[in-house]
This record gives C-alpha cells, sequence and structure tokens, in this order.
C-alpha cells in the first residue's frame, strides 16, 4: 500500500492546483519499488483501496485522469464510479436480532458463504456453502436468491427455491443454516468505528478511540500512526485496521509482542476480518472492537 507521507505528497500537489506536478508524482510513485507490492495495481487503485476518495475527486477535477490509465485500462474517474458505487444506497444491512452484529450491503451483488476468495462476507462455519446466498440491488429495491447451497436460505421462514430472486422488505427474517438476520434499510448510515477499552470491570463508555480514517495505525511512533501508545512493550509500527468495500480487516505489522483477536495471535501482515464486538488485545492493552 502507498505510505502515508506520499499520500501527503499527492494532496499537496493538488492543492497547488497543478495538474502537471501531479502527474509527475504520480508517475514517480507508479514507477517506484512501492508498486511491486501491489500485485500489479497501480497507486491509483492503491488510494481507491484506502478510502481516499477525496484524492480522486480532486484529480478529476484536474482533468488528469485521462493520462493516467490502470493495467486494465480505467481511468481514476471511471474507477472512482466502480468503487464508491453511487448507485447503491449505502444504508442497507443484515444485523443479528440482539444487533451486536451488522454486515453492510456494501457491493451488489452482494455474495455470502465460505469460500474466503470469491465472496464478499466470509462465513467461514462448516454448515456455510462456499457461495451460499445472494443479495442484489436492482431499480431501487433489493433482492435475495439461494446459489444451490447445501443447507438452503430461510426467508421469513420459507426456504427459498434454488437461484430464484425474492424481493426484500424492512425486518424481513434471513437464516443462513443456523444464524438469524435481520434485512434493515436506512438512509442514516454512516456507521461509527471505535476501539472501546476493556479492563476488569468491562467496557469504558470514557475511554475509547475513534476511528475516523483507514488504514488506522497504532504503536509507539507519533509520526507514523494513527493512534500513540508510549510504551516499551508496543512496536512502533504495531498494528492496522484497514477498511475496504464495507468490512474491517485488522493485522499485525511485525510487532514484538504480538497483537490477539478473540485470543489467538495473528501471524505477522495475516488479515483478519473483524466484527462488531470482537476482542482486540495489544499487550495488556485490551478493546472492543464496535461498529454502530
Amino acid at each position: 500500500m502507498l505510505y502515508q507521507f506520499e499520500l501527503n505528497l499527492l494532496r499537496s500537489a493538488i492543492a497547488k492546483q497543478d495538474p502537471v506536478e501531479v502527474m509527475e508524482l504520480l508517475d514517480h510513485i507508479n514507477k517506484g519499488n512501492i508498486l511491486n507490492k501491489l500485485m500489479g495495481r497501480t497507486c491509483l487503485h492503491s488510494i481507491a483501496m484506502m478510502g481516499e476518495i477525496d484524492i480522486y475527486d480532486q484529480l478529476v477535477s484536474l482533468n488528469v485522469e485521462a493520462d493516467i490509465p490502470d493495467h486494465q485500462g480505467e481511468t481514476p474517474s471511471q474507477l472512482i464510479q466502480r468503487w464508491k458505487s453511487p448507485q447503491l444506497p449505502l444504508g442497507a444491512y443484515l444485523t443479528t436480532f440482539t444487533g451486536e452484529d451488522r454486515i453492510p450491503i456494501s457491493s451488489s451483488p452482494f455474495v455470502y458463504g465460505r469460500e474466503k476468495e470469491s465472496v464478499s462476507y466470509h462465513d467461514p462455519a462448516n454448515h456455510i456453502s462456499a457461495r451460499h446466498m445472494q443479495i442484489e440491488h436492482v431499480n431501487g429495491s433489493y433482492y435475495i436468491c439461494d446459489l444451490g447451497s447445501l443447507n438452503g436460505t430461510f426467508l421469513n421462514g420459507r426456504k427459498l427455491e434454488n437461484n430464484k430472486q425474492e424481493r426484500l422488505k424492512e425486518d424481513d427474517h434471513i437464516r443462513v443454516h443456523n444464524t438469524q438476520y435481520l434485512f434493515k434499510y436506512s438512509d442514516s448510515l454512516p456507521l461509527s468505528v471505535y476501539l472501546i477499552a476493556v479492563d476488569e470491570m468491562g467496557p469504558s463508555t470514557k475511554q475509547r478511540i475513534k476511528i475516523n480514517k483507514f488504514p488506522f495505525e497504532y504503536g509507539r511512533d507519533a509520526e507514523k500512526v494513527s493512534y500513540v501508545v508510549l510504551s516499551p512493550h508496543i512496536s512502533r509500527r504495531h498494528m492496522s485496521i484497514q477498511s475496504r468495500f464495507g468490512q474491517y480487516f485488522i493485522s499485525d505489522l511485525g510487532s514484538s509482542n504480538g497483537t490477539y483477536v478473540n485470543g489467538k495471535r495473528l501471524l505477522e501482515q495475516e488479515e483478519f476480518q473483524l466484527k462488531h464486538g470482537d476482542l482486540i488485545k495489544i499487550y495488556q492493552h485490551s478493546y472492543l472492537f464496535s461498529v454502530k
């Protein structure tokens, strides 16, 4: 991914309203070592994946997009349309009956299943099929269908026919094996994301870290991280939380004392998909991951 100082250089060049300087900087980044880490993506893809949509908007306003095609031939303006999906309302989500878990319907089609590489939401349970069910947004409405799963998808207690779409309504009950969800739709998103400190007495609403921007980095180096903890047991860049397409991922950045999620230590650079209520432990600091 791009480093923060390079994004800041881009912002500075854009602020000068100088397309030539912007183009030269983009060309420099594309030719640099960072590009080799992006698996064929240009820096423009990286910016989009980091959620830096403001940079896209300003690049388009400077009319430089025609000269910066990516490896698939898309211009920045085309990329921003694809990643922002303006035709897809941001307020649809699935929630458990207790409200403890919320899954944004952040793509169309939105595919739910066990095969991590090909779904929008990964459920690792054995009773979930590789591609179990999908929700699609068509002409202002949402439709659900089962994708030929072994154990079926149930809508308001009724098993869906394979590959047959049915329209969803607010508060419809969806059951995927033993997990039950409510389909919710609200124009009042966005979500607020917090790390809530946990001590012997439980979660503390007075000690919480609001994550306003991604990637969010936690560590000791005040010049490089989003949230600073001045402890010798915390590494300079200890852990990172990323947001992609409405889902959240945590990774350890090679720290000395590790990052734990629900009691399990993450491997270095391993990405773990976070859910509301997951417990994150960094040395002796514990936090609940909260999405509201």
